[in-house]
């Protein structure tokens, strides 16, 4: 792993839980839970147990604090294979097609993910390990 530290580390995520008892409890006369809870669309994912890895459109590959060098094929005893393929450089020009954006006014593109690599719950009967879920 190179020993360069990179500007690039995934910021917190702030617990829902917490959110909704700042917010939604504590402020209930300002807020209707009704159409909060049961009539606002929404998207939810799995939160899996991994850890985090990012990949720029160059192809470089970011761990929480360190960019992974070009010949480095596994990180935590597990493949890098599925992050190495994924072409984050074709997902940058699909983005700034559908967007409308000039292309000269992006300077970098990175995707972040959890990397599934420990063996935890049922992640390898369910062939997760060595996963890139990008989030």
């Amino acid at each position: 792993m190179s020993t360069e530290k990179h500007n690039y580390q995934w910021d917190s995520t702030e617990n829902a839980l917490a959110f909704i008892n700042f917010v939604v409890v504590k402020n209930k006369k300002c807020f209707d839970a009704e159409k909060i809870f049961l009539n606002t669309p929404c998207f939810v994912t799995e939160k899996y147990d991994g850890t985090n890895l990012a990949k720029d459109d160059l192809g470089v590959i970011y761990s929480r604090r360190f960019a992974l060098g070009d010949d480095e094929q596994e990180f935590i005893k597990t493949s890098l294979k599925e992050v190495r393929e994924a072409d984050v450089g074709k997902l940058k020009s699909i983005l700034i097609e559908v967007a409308g954006l000039d292309p000269n006014n992006i300077v970098k593109c990175i995707v972040y993910g959890e990397f599934i690599c420990n063996a935890w719950y049922d992640y390898e009967k369910r062939g997760l390990i060595g996963k890139w879920k990008v989030f």
